[in-house]
């Protein structure tokens, strides 16, 4: 679902590459985040 609604921003927003990497590298950052239990 997380990826989904990051996809769906990602292609609302027409944002340029980077603000696209810097969303999915956050993405990352909250999803090991929850498996580690934090």
């Amino acid at each position: 679902m997380i990826w989904k609604n990051i996809w769906m921003l990602h292609n609302m927003t027409k944002v340029n590459t980077i603000y696209s990497l810097i969303i999915v590298l956050v993405g990352v950052i909250i999803i090991s985040g929850e498996q580690r239990g934090w």
